[in-house]
Order: C-alpha cells, then sequence, then structure tokens
C-alpha cells in the first residue's frame, strides 16, 4: 500500500501524468510518502514545486551516487517522522453529508488510535479508487458493483451495513401520470409522455440503480432527445 512506501522515486517527464503531478496526487489524497524525483530537464520552477509539495530531492540526470543516497537517507528520516496510523475509506458523497461519519470516526479513533482519511466520491469512482489500491476500505451503495469488486478479486469481507431507497420524485401535476405505479411502470410512462426526468449521469450508486431500472423497463432513454437530461453534464456546460 502507498502507506506503507518509505521512499517514492519518479521521473518528471512521464506520459499521461507527469511526477510533480503524482506527488501532487498523493498528497491529494492524505499520502505523504517522501518522493524524489529526477529529471533530464531542470528548471527552477518545477524544483520550486517540487520542493514546496515536500519532495526530499530533486535530481537532475545525470547524478551521482552520493546524491542518491543522500536524498534516499533524507527520505527514510522524513518517513521515520511522518509515519501515523490511518487508513483511507471512499466513501459516497451521501454518507459524508448525512453526517454520520462525523460522529463514528471520533469514536473509532479513540478505540483504535487509526486516523480516518475520507475521500467522498460518487460509487463508481470509489470502486475505481480500491480497484486501483488507494484506499483501504469502501462504503459505498451498489450491490452488484460490489459483488462484482469482491469476485474479481479487489476486495474482502463484503458486509451490509446500511440500506437506502430510491425514490422518483416529480411535480404535484404529475405529467406522466406515475402515481401509485412502480419503478419500470413509472419509466415507461415518463419515456411515453416525453416528462423532463432529470439524471445524476455520475456513475454514482443512484445514477447505476437508475440505468438497471431503466434496462428493466426495456428503454435506452437518449441524452439528445430533449426530456431525459443528464444534469452533470448541464452544470459541466455552465
Amino acid at each position: 500500500m502507498v502507506a506503507d512506501t518509505a521512499c517514492l522515486i519518479t521521473d518528471l517527464q512521464m506520459p499521461g501524468l507527469s511526477g510533480l503531478e503524482l506527488q501532487e496526487a498523493l498528497r491529494s489524497q492524505g499520502y505523504h510518502t517522501p518522493v524524489i524525483l529526477i529529471t533530464a530537464f531542470p528548471n527552477e520552477q518545477h524544483r520550486t514545486r517540487a520542493l514546496d509539495n515536500g519532495a526530499v530531492g530533486f535530481l537532475s540526470k545525470p547524478f551521482d551516487e552520493a546524491s542518491l543516497i543522500k536524498c534516499l537517507s533524507a527520505a527514510i528520516t522524513a518517513f521515520g517522522q511522518a509515519v501515523k496510523r490511518f487508513i483511507t475509506l471512499g466513501s459516497t458523497t451521501s454518507v459524508r453529508d448525512s453526517g454520520l461519519l462525523g460522529h463514528v470516526l471520533p469514536l473509532f479513533k479513540a478505540a483504535s488510535g487509526i486516523d480516518v482519511h475520507v475521500v467522498a466520491v460518487g460509487t463508481g469512482q470509489a470502486l475505481a479508487m480500491g480497484a486501483r489500491g488507494y484506499a483501504d476500505a469502501l462504503l459505498v451503495h451498489d450491490r452488484i458493483g460490489e459483488d462484482k469488486f469482491v469476485a474479481g478479486g479487489l476486495g474482502i469481507d463484503r458486509r451490509d451495513v446500511i440500506y437506502n431507497d430510491f425514490v422518483i420524485v416529480g411535480p404535484s401535476s404529475d405529467p406522466a401520470c406515475i402515481h401509485g405505479k412502480n419503478a419500470r411502470q413509472a419509466l415507461s410512462q415518463i419515456a411515453r409522455a416525453a416528462a423532463p426526468f432529470a439524471s445524476r449521469g455520475d456513475d454514482s450508486g443512484t445514477n447505476r440503480m437508475e440505468l438497471r431500472l431503466w434496462k428493466a423497463a426495456g428503454i435506452t432513454p437518449d441524452p439528445h432527445s430533449g426530456w431525459y437530461r443528464n444534469v452533470v453534464r448541464v452544470w459541466a456546460r455552465r
């Protein structure tokens, strides 16, 4: 795990994610792994940015053995001083916003001595984060996705701890006449009436359930139809 890494040596120039971006991504997730950056194209701006973000070394190629050993010694010292007992929890935003974590995490720390760093994202993002090894535990709500995650060897010990309801909410005028209908009937009538429908479209647990219900109703809503609105894309345009 990243938290157990005493030192990370990375090139500054890499495809997809630069060494500086990797360093900053780790820090944003609560990791303070000592980093040594190496580059054949040094400049003072990159050096300053790296050191300001806590790098223990910024080496220009070619460098000698003594310079690397000096940086490694600094990294090991820094790691020993910075090691704290913590785990990273990937959680849905709804759990965070409920206030539950603010209540139970202090109790957990008092009992275990372990801090919990919470990264609150949608269920899809949390599962992806866990698959990459960026989280020690996940608190999500997509049973099918969770079972697939465990079956694929990416997680263990799945447990039910809480549950949530999915409710279709609309105006009191009920333009699609869905009152009293089950989910599949309601979605079928919404599509038939072309009544405006707002989808989260964010790969959250709620969005995943919505898409499964559309599939169960035998409907593939078209985001370009006018009535089916992906609110994430709308917000992004604004």
